[in-house]
């Protein structure tokens, strides 16, 4: 019997991921936007930090694919915290994660202190609003919001994660998934 030569025409499969979504990575890093040969839904945990990922879609620039990984969980998640579905506007709670269902605008408190932390997920393709109080700032990156200012998710699958630094009153930015419109 003779086996065909491995070339362009005729690949010989040495091993390679897996294709189905029920079948976990486990790696001592973290994903990157270029582990591309993954389906959609694959989850992904570091073994060295205990965080997890799950692939929420790809992205193309220029002919380039990436991988958009939304970071689950992690080792660092304060006591307390609890996830909560928000399909209504609302005022932020602190203690409190939020999944916005539904096109909706989320408050950040008028009396943040040092080191009060946010995590919101856009978990639908209505436009999520994170609003900032008087007197407040959002920063993402070098982009800072007017006062009062707030920023908005642009689809499904963005998230992100704000932390208030009281000396500045700006909510900084820890974390960002997706594309938010800040003003």
């Amino acid at each position: 019997m003779t086996l065909p030569v491995a070339n362009f025409v005729n690949t010989v499969a040495t091993g390679g991921t897996s294709t189905s979504v029920f079948i976990t990575v486990f790696a001592e890093r973290d994903p990157t936007i270029h582990d591309t040969s993954y389906p959609v839904q694959k989850r992904w945990i570091n073994l060295a930090n205990g965080q997890e990922w799950i692939l929420i879609s790809f992205s193309s620039t220029g002919g380039v694919i990436t991988a958009n990984w939304l970071q689950l969980f992690t080792n660092s998640i304060p006591t307390g915290a609890v996830w909560v579905d928000q399909a209504t506007s609302t005022d932020m709670v602190v203690g409190f994660y939020y999944f916005a269902t539904a096109a909706i605008t989320l408050t950040l408190p008028t009396t943040a202190v040092q080191g009060d932390e946010f995590q919101v997920v856009a978990s639908s393709s209505g436009a999520v609003l994170i609003q900032s109080a008087t007197g407040q700032y959002i920063a993402l990156g070098d982009i800072t919001s007017a006062e009062a200012g707030g920023t908005t998710s642009s689809a499904i699958g963005d998230a992100i994660t704000l932390v208030f630094q009281a000396s500045s009153s700006t909510w900084w930015s820890m974390g960002v998934q997706g594309d938010w419109n800040t003003v």
